[in-house]
């Protein structure tokens, strides 16, 4: 197997979409090249997974995207979390809160 450089940035960029995306929901000031308010993650977040997910398209083409487990998994994550993730996260803080 060889490296290749365009799957180790679509590998980043999709990380980096994961992170700003989650802090967005959590209301986490997590810093971008454009400010760090929740709403600017959102929306840099989304950005990112889409030119990441473009990148994949364009190297493999749709039909592979499509079936790769992998990151299809992956973008669901992103999706659950972009919807529950304020959710998720009050209910684990309030549980901590309960046992310590």
């Amino acid at each position: 197997m060889t490296f290749s450089i365009l799957d180790y940035m679509i590998g980043l960029l999709l990380l980096g979409a994961m992170i700003h995306i989650a802090s967005s929901r959590i209301g986490i000031h997590f810093p971008t090249i454009f400010g760090s308010t929740p709403k600017i993650n959102l929306i840099y977040g989304i950005i990112v997974a889409i030119i990441a997910i473009e990148l994949y398209i364009y190297k493999y083409g749709l039909m592979a995207t499509i079936n790769n487990s992998l990151l299809m998994g992956l973008i669901d994550m992103l999706l659950a979390y972009s919807i529950f993730g304020r959710w998720l996260h009050n209910k684990l803080e309030k549980f901590i809160s309960r046992t310590t």
